[in-house]
């Protein structure tokens, strides 16, 4: 089971997939939450979560550097946990930016919610943030880490 950090601004009103995770409705485990990078990097640090999933939305064009600032703190705190962006739409000069930025990849946030729940378990599986396999402390590798993960309608692991 992967452990999660869940990087959003929405806690008042939640956006869907935030509501998803806090219901647990993955087969994962939601070890953390922060409205902002440097609070993301302290649950980092403490939690060291395998997967962080980051609302885009919510972080408008700062998100690239969000997920800059997360990828490097999780270098700096031992082996990076895969971040994904999650959003309802990108172009392709955001997700070249995202991925760029340290993104693993993103999930578009139009599917339903089993579908959105098979594409995090596939991102999970994909990373190897799923299994143990290698890590000392019993949490697994990610260096199997794939670049590219988009998860979309009529792709590969999407819904059509």
């Amino acid at each position: 089971m992967a452990t999660i950090l869940s990087v959003c601004r929405c806690r008042v009103k939640p956006s869907r997939w935030c509501s998803v995770l806090r219901k647990g409705r993955l087969p994962h485990r939601l070890v953390g939450e922060a409205a902002d990078g440097d609070e993301a990097e302290r649950v980092l640090k403490a939690r060291r979560p395998d997967l962080v999933l980051v609302d885009l939305p919510s972080f408008g064009d700062h998100a690239p550097e969000l997920c800059r600032q997360l990828a490097l703190a999780g270098r700096a705190f031992g082996e990076p946990p895969t971040v994904v962006a999650l959003a309802p739409r990108l172009d392709d000069e955001e997700r070249t930016a995202l991925l760029e930025a340290g993104a693993s990849g993103y999930i578009l946030t139009t599917i339903d919610e089993s579908s959105l729940a098979i594409a995090v378990q596939a991102i999970a599986e994909v990373t190897g943030a799923d299994r143990a396999c290698g890590r000392n402390d019993g949490r697994p590798s990610n260096g199997s880490r794939s670049r590219f993960l988009g998860t979309s309608p009529g792709s590969p692991g999407g819904s059509s």
